[in-house]
């Protein structure tokens, strides 16, 4: 590892993520920082999970 870092993306969510790829293949040095698992709320905790339920919920359009 090297001694200084180009980037330090502060995040394992969907834009830390992206960020730090983008950033890494361009050759930059780069480092993620977050105290959870990757993936952030929306994917863990938050929005994704809700969206399910959401749609879970919904009647179905059946006709007959």
């Amino acid at each position: 590892m090297t001694d200084t870092l180009d980037l330090i993306v502060i995040g394992a969510g969907m834009a830390g993520i992206s960020a730090a790829k983008k950033c890494a293949r361009a050759g930059w040095s780069v480092a993620i920082v977050d105290e959870l698992p990757y993936g952030g709320t929306c994917a863990l905790r938050g929005v994704i999970q809700k969206r399910c339920c959401a749609l879970a919920q919904r009647p179905s359009k059946r006709r007959g």
